[in-house]
């Protein structure tokens, strides 16, 4: 069976592992997640933690047209219990489902983005749990600073973090302003997120900059989505309210110029590492209920985890 999946991918993911390893799960992506993805060390420090024997590999896909014999030759391997699936497989993996013979228990979010990052599997009724978890995840470590509930959020740029991370800030009862300066890009936010936000809940979505500074102004929270640039510059950053929240869902050197730029101001800034850390941690709790670990057990060892993920990437120069 790892015959079968090495014809899929340009690395070796089993290079580095007996032949009698337990392949236990998996991130695939046609951008060469093996050169990047923090995943791998998530993932097998968890197993690791609950005593499984096994092992978590990066799959780089050549041919995105190969991914739905990629994921029906994944999900043969008798151990095989989690996928992280990362750019650009998103979309088309979710288009993908119906091909694969499990049962689906889909997240209202994934269902409404049409869009996943994880796919994990529960082999004893042959159901796979669908989710896209870096919206809770990045709105989780908001949640540690900051009630959402009719807080005012500016977010900035588009994209499908952007949308996961808006459709969870709607759940939570957030007042949004979408700022893009594409107009079908920003047109296509609206349209999504729309049908969920409740009669007297603000959602408007702007495709110029004109209004952007005044909207900042009276922001509670602004989250930055446009990766390698910053809205605004140092002076303007310096003059936002002492009392409104800065993120960048972006952590690493390239990326995260806004967070950089804030933080060079003299201000605090929630970045995206913390994000990485939440999508994993929300697959990770659903994985380990789904083998029978108590909610206590697993909030023990996922809680040391978040402690030295946190540490251990505080200045990495990977991506996410």
């Amino acid at each position: 069976m790892r015959t079968k999946l090495r014809k899929f991918v340009s690395n070796d993911p089993f290079r580095d592992l007996p032949a009698t390893t337990t392949i236990l799960g998996g991130i695939v992506g046609a951008a060469q997640p093996s050169t990047y993805s923090l995943s791998p060390g998530l993932w097998n420090r968890f197993f690791d933690a609950l005593g499984l024997k096994g092992r978590y590999v990066a799959f780089d896909l050549v041919r995105q047209d190969d991914l739905k014999e990629f994921l029906n030759a994944a999900f043969e391997l008798p151990s095989f219990l989690a996928l992280t699936v990362t750019k650009p497989c998103k979309g088309p993996t979710f288009k993908l489902l119906e091909s694969l013979p499990y049962e689906k228990e889909i997240s209202a979010r994934s269902a409404a983005l049409g869009s996943l990052n994880y796919l994990i599997r529960n082999s004893s009724n042959r159901t796979l749990w669908v989710d896209r978890t870096d919206g809770p995840g990045f709105v989780r470590s908001l949640k540690k600073h900051a009630a959402l509930a009719g807080k005012k959020v500016l977010v900035i740029g588009s994209g499908g973090t952007s949308m996961s991370i808006c459709f969870e800030l709607i759940a939570e009862a957030a007042e949004l302003e979408i700022v893009d300066i594409v107009p079908e890009s920003a047109q296509r936010m609206g349209a999504v997120l729309s049908p969920f936000k409740k009669r007297a809940q603000k959602l408007a979505v702007h495709s110029n900059w004109d209004k952007l500074f005044e909207i900042a102004m009276s922001s509670d929270i602004i989250i930055n989505a446009m990766m390698g640039v910053t809205p605004f510059e140092t002076e303007v950053i310096t003059g936002l309210p002492e009392n409104c929240l800065l993120a960048d869902v972006h952590y690493t050197k390239d990326n995260a110029v806004f967070a950089q730029a804030v933080r060079a101001a003299g201000r605090t800034c929630i970045d995206g590492l913390h994000m990485r850390y939440g999508q994993f941690r929300f697959a990770a709790e659903k994985c380990g209920a789904l083998l029978g670990f108590s909610p206590e057990t697993l909030e023990k060892h996922l809680d040391a985890i978040e402690t030295w993920f946190i540490t251990e990437n505080a200045h990495t120069k990977k991506a996410a």
